[in-house]
């Protein structure tokens, strides 16, 4: 599950800059990707870390669980990181105008994704103290699966589609 919720979290952080990218596909500077991308993939290669050693049986009651406060401290940081908006650049349309374009993420995804980033780490702390409670850790997985799977671009903008009518 640990490995699983890391590799999420990685593709989450692609999706992320390949839609900055995408949004200032035509601007003059190169985009930025942002410190969202690389507090995802820190938070990830050392959650996935985590994972495969407690998977060789090195102390998994500990780290386990401490992957899940990993994993959840990665998303307060990001969801915060996020709210921030993009600076905005300069983009020539094919028609030969010039617009400045800037992008942010929804506000309401970010205060979810911080919610549950300190939900997380709350439960895998609790799980620390209780040694023999798993349901706390399995709990708080779901929970930053579910995040991961709300705050990614490609389920956002496929849920858009849905409820936005096209002319």
């Amino acid at each position: 599950m640990t490995i699983v919720i890391g590799v999420g979290l990685i593709v989450q952080a692609f999706n992320s800059a390949a839609e900055n990218s995408r949004v200032a596909a035509n601007a003059v500077p190169i985009p930025d990707i942002g410190g969202g991308m690389m507090v995802d993939c820190l938070a990830c290669i050392t959650g996935i870390v985590l994972g495969v050693l407690a998977l060789v049986g090195v102390n998994a009651p500990h780290l386990v669980p401490a992957a899940l406060i990993v994993f959840g401290g990665a998303l307060p940081l990001s969801g915060a990181i996020g709210m921030w908006p993009a600076a905005a650049s300069q983009v020539t349309t094919p028609g030969g105008q010039t617009q400045v374009v800037s992008y942010q993420s929804s506000a309401a995804t970010a205060g979810m994704e911080i919610l549950v980033g300190i939900a997380g780490i709350v439960l895998g702390i609790l799980s620390l103290i209780f040694m023999g409670s798993w349901v706390l850790v399995l709990v708080g997985f779901i929970a930053v699966g579910a995040a991961l799977l709300m705050v990614s671009a490609t389920f956002s903008g496929t849920v858009m589609r849905l409820f936005t009518a096209t002319a």
